[in-house]
């Protein structure tokens, strides 16, 4: 299962706590002005895709915000732009200019954005696809810890995409990334050791230690990946109990692939 590239954790703006807070503290009582700035405040509400699911921000809000130089809202309203739901708001030009103005505070989600969209280009906004500047942008995040960021800046040195070809630097990146916790980093070095591929000694006991540490944070593509390698006995004892275990996980977790696997384990 591949994941999205714009895989990124984010925590909700105090703009969209407040508003929350606000709706919830209505009572009937409220004289018509009141009832019509909570209208007001709810017909703004906005629910966004992040990559990694959906938020609720209160557009008008954040907006302000933004404009007011806040870095985090600008980000929001960079996603805001960018999301394609929203058909009578969608901007990738504005997308990529609210994006801008908070990576050039140094906002890592935004730096990430900015780098993924100079990897592809985006038709009507006036980013065209530049490896350098995707590049250049993806360090900023990486050297911050953004996690993605890291895995994307490895592939790039791996294929020597907007950087000079580096397999040990790519090599840092992903396993920076891997031991500060991200997952899809411990799949993808995971797979490097099991290949044995870029110059990396091929090693399943090491592949094997990746995938468990991806998979106790419930990743459903490291856990039936997992279940495989006891399956098969590949850098692990064999052990078809395990391998049960580890594909029920996933499929209890939404894989489907999973239990489509764990049904006919199971026949």
């Amino acid at each position: 299962m591949k994941k999205s590239v714009l895989a990124i954790p984010l925590v909700l703006s105090l703009a969209t706590i407040l508003t929350a807070c606000q709706i919830k503290a209505v009572s009937v009582d409220l004289d018509n002005k009141q009832v019509n700035q909570i209208e007001a405040s709810q017909a703004s509400q906005r629910v966004i895709n992040t990559g990694n699911g959906t938020i609720t921000i209160d557009f008008d809000k954040v907006k302000k915000q933004a404009e007011r130089g806040d870095a985090e809202a600008q980000y929001l309203l960079g996603l805001a732009y960018h999301d394609y739901s929203l058909d009578y708001e969608h901007s990738d030009r504005k997308a990529v200019e609210w994006f801008a103005k908070s990576a050039n505070q140094g906002y890592a989600n935004a730096q990430f954005y900015l780098g993924v969209m100079y990897g592809s280009g985006v038709i009507g906004s006036g980013v065209y696809p530049d490896y350098a500047k995707e590049a250049e942008w993806l360090i900023k995040a990486a050297n911050q810890g953004h996690g993605q960021a890291q895995v994307n800046l490895s592939k790039m040195y791996f294929r020597g995409e907007g950087v000079e070809q580096d397999n040990a630097k790519a090599l840092e990146w992903l396993t920076k990334a891997a031991n500060e916790g991200y997952a899809q980093a411990q799949i993808d070095l995971a797979g490097l050791y099991y290949s044995g591929e870029y110059g990396v000694e091929q090693n399943t006991v090491k592949a094997v230690e990746w995938l468990i540490k991806a998979a106790n944070q419930d990743d459903t593509e490291a856990q039936t990946i997992l279940s495989s390698m006891y399956k098969k006995g590949e850098g692990v004892e064999q052990d078809d109990g395990k391998a049960i275990e580890w594909l029920r996980k996933s499929c209890n977790d939404g894989f489907q692939a999973a239990c489509d696997f764990y049904d006919d384990l199971n026949k």
